[in-house]
């Protein structure tokens, strides 16, 4: 019931094709473990997942990946200028995949980093529902948008054809943002129990901030100095055109400080939210590659 297969192993099913240097095949269970160069493909999908061990049982539906596996889900986008392609890479340590007719999903353990367009996270325990184009991210999760960063106890990334929809950060949700690349040391922050990033045709339209709602936000004055304000309240709008920030509201219980420059310039640190926190460790773009006798991506 046992068979070995060496050399450019190419198998498939009714939804999946693989392709390793070794495989071991369980005819009776019809099980497979997969060793060296796997490439597991979606027939149904634009999806690819490249790892150096794969476990397939196909009666459940379900997978596990080991060895530093990445997942590229690759998806086309018409506008103007023709067919864009657009690439999602999740990476983790290890990879689990169930891969039900309604209801696809992966679950990624340690040191899980995803990548799509200008949107870049990192965890270490994250689930992607593929048919729902939903991400949650637990266990130190951090969200790098454009100049902004967003941290939290669990953070949900909510996609809508292939465009960012919405981003929440629950629990101790803090985001900071850069803008002002001349003082990199003036950062506008926001923090509450939760952060709420809606986004319009894949660009921020607006931010909610709720239950505790603090904030510290940079401007230049009309003599072109830097002057801060901090905001202490209940619940905080941000709307913005353009991707530029147009109008804020401040509600419920509104505590507000004015900080001049002359003060900012001496110590902006202690200015500074609690709980800040600020990483450089942004992931890297990931590369589809992958050659065998069957496939050259």
């Amino acid at each position: 019931n046992i068979a070995n297969f060496y050399d450019d192993v190419y198998i498939e099913d009714d939804s999946v094709i693989v392709n390793s240097n070794f495989l071991r095949y369980n005819k009776k269970t019809q099980e497979s473990y997969a060793y060296n160069n796997v490439l597991i493909k979606g027939k149904f999908n634009n999806s690819f997942l490249i790892s150096d061990t794969l476990i397939y049982i196909p009666r459940k539906k379900y997978s596990i990946s080991y060895g530093k596996p990445v997942l590229f889900q690759v998806d086309s986008i018409a506008n103007d200028e023709g067919i864009k392609f657009n690439t999602l890479s999740i990476s983790s340590d290890t990879m689990e995949a169930f891969r039900y007719i309604d209801n696809e999903y992966y679950v990624f353990t340690n040191k899980v980093e995803i990548i799509k367009e200008n949107i870049r996270a990192k965890s270490n325990l994250a689930k992607y529902f593929r048919t729902k184009d939903l991400f949650i991210l637990t266990e130190e999760p951090i969200i790098w948008y454009e100049k902004s960063q967003l941290y939290g106890d669990s953070i949900t990334i909510e996609l809508n054809e292939s465009k960012l929809k919405r981003i929440e950060s629950v629990g101790n949700a803090f985001s900071v943002s850069k803008n002002f690349e001349q003082y990199n040391k003036f950062l506008n922050q926001l923090s509450g129990n939760t952060i709420e990033m809606i986004f319009l045709d894949g660009k921020i339209s607006k931010i909610i901030t709720t239950s505790n709602a603090r904030s510290l936000y940079f401007t230049e004055n009309d003599n072109g100095a830097i002057d801060a304000h901090k905001h202490d309240c209940n619940k905080i709008e941000m709307f913005f055109e353009d991707e530029k920030i147009d109008k804020i509201n401040f509600l419920e219980n509104v505590n507000a400080v004015a900080i001049p420059y002359q003060d900012l310039r001496l110590d902006v640190k202690q200015y500074y939210l609690p709980r800040f926190k600020w990483s450089t460790e942004e992931p890297h773009k990931k590369n589809l590659h992958y050659k065998s006798n069957y496939f050259k991506i």
